[in-house]
């Protein structure tokens, strides 16, 4: 193992020593990452998943917001959701490349939120549900390599301290209309890059993504961004130098001259239409 792997080897140990993640049959050593970069092309199949979404994702609400039907999913269509969530926990997604594993994590994520509101529909507010006492992203939902996680432990314990990629937090959609749009196509390895570019532009030139009130603020912005400020950037300048980079033009420029606080707002209410 090159001095570089075995020093991020040990930061990950040390990461879920100290904190508890990523899970530590997750983690294993970042050669493991590797050897799956190297040597396995195979290709996780979404194409029940790109089904679900086409049919149940509506792009042209008035609102600019998606919205996901899910009081429409069919007895047939909820079937091969739970068919597809258990085919991928199935899996183990070291066997495959880096891109394939994005794509797993991020795919399982969203196909998880569309089952756990379908199974407590009708419900205005995601925030509201509760699975044996606990929040809906801290419950465990699905068990993966023998590991039972829940929406957080993809999010925050795999995905973001693994591939440390802020673009991975724009393709999670969490359920809210504070959240990133749920999107009408699965996400897969070769359009992984664009996917997430595209929606991250998408949600920081909305108004529930960055809202500027005036010429001397404040900037509201939605909490699913508070959570990632310093992981984002150095500081807060840089931060806001990194969303400005998906920003319109107007609203790049306040971004990069912005020297006031950031008033983040929670909006959980349910992405249905």
């Amino acid at each position: 193992m090159s001095k570089r792997l075995a020093l991020a080897a040990v930061l990950l140990s040390v990461m879920a020593a100290a904190v508890g993640y990523p899970p530590q049959s997750m983690a294993l050593s970042v050669a493991d990452w590797d050897r799956a970069e190297a040597g396995n092309p195979a290709v996780i199949d979404h194409g029940v998943w790109d089904g679900l979404l086409h049919r149940y994702v509506v792009e042209s609400h008035a609102s600019g917001i998606n919205r996901f039907r899910y009081g429409e999913v069919s007895a047939a269509d909820r079937a091969a959701l739970d068919r597809y969530i258990d085919r991928l926990a199935g899996l183990d997604p070291r066997d495959y490349r880096r891109k394939e594993q994005l794509a797993y994590w991020i795919n399982l994520y969203n196909a998880l939120t569309v089952q756990l509101i379908i199974d407590h529909f009708p419900v205005a507010d995601i925030s509201n549900i509760r699975i044996d006492g606990a929040e809906p992203w801290r419950a465990p939902l699905v068990t993966v390599a023998g590991q039972p996680l829940s929406l957080d432990d993809i999010e925050h314990r795999i995905l973001m301290p693994i591939w440390k990629d802020h673009r991975i937090l724009f393709g999670l959609a969490c359920g809210g209309l504070g959240c990133p749009d749920i999107q009408p196509r699965a996400c897969t390895g070769p359009n992984s890059r664009e996917l997430l570019t595209s929606a991250g532009r998408r949600f920081i030139n909305s108004d529930r993504g960055l809202s500027i009130a005036g010429a001397r603020g404040p900037l509201r912005a939605s909490r699913v961004l508070e959570t990632y400020e310093q992981d984002f950037g150095r500081d807060r300048k840089e931060f806001l130098r990194l969303l400005a980079h998906y920003a319109e033009d107007r609203k790049a420029l306040y971004l990069l001259g912005y020297k006031g606080n950031i008033q983040y707002q929670d909006n959980w209410t349910l992405n249905a239409p």
